[in-house]
């Protein structure tokens, strides 16, 4: 394993340069991907200097642009994994959360349900949206596309709230689907303890 930096709100060029490094490093092949970026900007009224629309843009190119540019990058070292035969599957992992599920924005009795968060919401359905879209690209040579919250993590996106989960815990189900054997499950919302209604 190593680091490959890439800059999602500004430079595709740095996502290709990254493509090109792991497909030197791996045969030109990518078995996993766990797409986890993703940042909220605030609830309420959008901050100073900053228009809803510009809060909108602001969070849609790392939560969503950022990951579709990624994941364009890597397809073709994805789907060379499959070529390896064997028990060898690709797997992708998108980390969301249940605030992008249309059913808890429904619950009033949800989480946050009465917080706005409004662009972080909408960005994180886009994204399980996108996850269903690869998950049926991916058909074809048995690719397992998944999505994942890791629920409440202790990190900078959720300001290290008070008893949020270890950034170890909020990892155990990302890992567990990036790490599924061949013919595993696919199309999946889950956390650590079950499925999300989409």
């Amino acid at each position: 394993m190593f680091l490959v930096r890439v800059q999602l709100f500004s430079d595709e060029l740095s996502i290709q340069a990254a493509a090109k490094i792991i497909a030197a490093a791996h045969n030109g092949r990518l078995d996993v991907l766990v797409n986890n970026a993703g940042i909220l900007l605030g609830t309420g009224p959008a901050p100073a200097g900053l228009t809803e629309r510009q809060r909108f843009e602001r969070t849609f190119v790392p939560n969503l642009f950022g990951q579709v540019g990624v994941t364009e990058a890597m397809w073709p070292l994805l789907r060379k994994a499959a070529e390896a035969g064997g028990s060898n599957v690709p797997r992708i992992v998108f980390v969301s959360s249940r605030m992008g599920s249309s059913a808890h924005a429904k619950d009033p009795t949800a989480p946050f349900y009465h917080k706005d968060y409004r662009s972080y919401d909408c960005s994180k359905a886009a994204l399980n949206m996108l996850a269903l879209n690869y998950a049926r690209m991916m058909e074809d040579v048995g690719g397992l596309v998944n999505v994942v919250c890791p629920g409440l993590v202790k990190t900078k996106l959720t300001g290290y709230i008070e008893g949020g989960e270890t950034v170890e815990r909020g990892a155990e189900r990302i890992v567990q689907m990036a790490t599924l054997a061949k013919g595993g499950p696919t199309k999946t919302f889950s956390d650590r303890s079950w499925e999300i209604e989409w």
